[in-house]
């Protein structure tokens, strides 16, 4: 939580869990602040996605309600 927050870095997802994806379409577009972090960005972000031929179970948004 003490780590400043960069502005000018983020990532828009074009696709959602499930939703079809043509060859050579983008998934999504990162932006980074600093040329040095992107190639940082990109192997985080290729590790994290899969692309499958078959559906999937949709995570939960929700896990617990805390009162």
């Amino acid at each position: 939580k003490d780590d400043l927050i960069d502005y000018d870095a983020g990532i828009i997802f074009k696709k959602k869990i499930n939703d079809y994806v043509s060859e050579n379409e983008d998934i999504a577009v990162l932006y980074c602040s600093e040329n040095a972090n992107i190639y940082d960005a990109i192997k985080l972000l290729h590790d994290a996605i899969s692309v499958k031929d078959e559906k999937v179970l949709e995570p939960k948004l929700i896990y617990e309600i805390i009162e």
